[in-house]
């Protein structure tokens, strides 16, 4: 259980104050393990097209070179030791071969999480998702990036099918990145 220390007197013991102990605590704020201390999202519902090539079916990660960059989101980690969750959904229509999704950080080459599907059908529509979680390891800003692709260049439309975007613009990619105080 969490405890309070002032002036190397323990105060506050996880369960009640000390006794004797007097004085203002109102601008002291204690956050439990697996508090949330912030979310950032993006999410776009807008069509977008594109055929890049990206990665093939090996023992190798997606680089940052394939596909192409949908989305990216910046968040600045409150404490290094904090964790960081990133969620993905993809809604995406190709016209054949295998889609993929990656997430890049910074300037990384190599991508630190990634999903994929073999799509049998052409011109069909589907949705993807994936998470990510790690040390935040840094309180200095760093952005995200979201890149899709096929493994051959087919054609893709991000929150479409067939070039066409569907469900005005209801139908939604996302990235949401939750930092939280991480469990002991």
């Amino acid at each position: 259980m969490a405890t309070l220390s002032v002036g190397g007197t323990t105060v506050f013991d996880g369960s009640a104050l000390q006794s004797g102990v007097t004085g203002d605590v109102s601008g002291v704020t204690i956050f439990p393990a697996g508090h949330v201390v912030q979310i950032q999202s993006v999410e776009t519902g807008a069509l977008a097209t594109g055929s890049a090539n990206g990665p093939y079916l090996d023992d190798t990660p997606p680089q940052s070179n394939e596909g192409d960059q949908v989305l990216s989101l910046a968040i600045t980690p409150t404490s290094a030791t904090n964790k960081l969750e990133i969620l993905i959904n993809i809604s995406v229509g190709v016209d054949g071969g295998t889609l993929f999704g990656a997430l890049f950080q910074d300037s990384n080459v190599s991508a630190s999480a990634s999903c994929c599907n073999y799509v049998s059908t052409a011109n069909t529509m589907w949705n993807m998702g994936f998470a990510h979680t790690m040390v935040a390891a840094t309180t200095s800003a760093t952005t995200w990036k979201l890149r899709i692709g096929t493994q051959i260049s087919h054609s893709i439309s991000l929150n479409g099918v067939s070039g066409g975007r569907i469900h005005g613009g209801t139908c939604k990619t996302s990235m949401i990145i939750k930092e939280y105080i991480p469990w002991a």
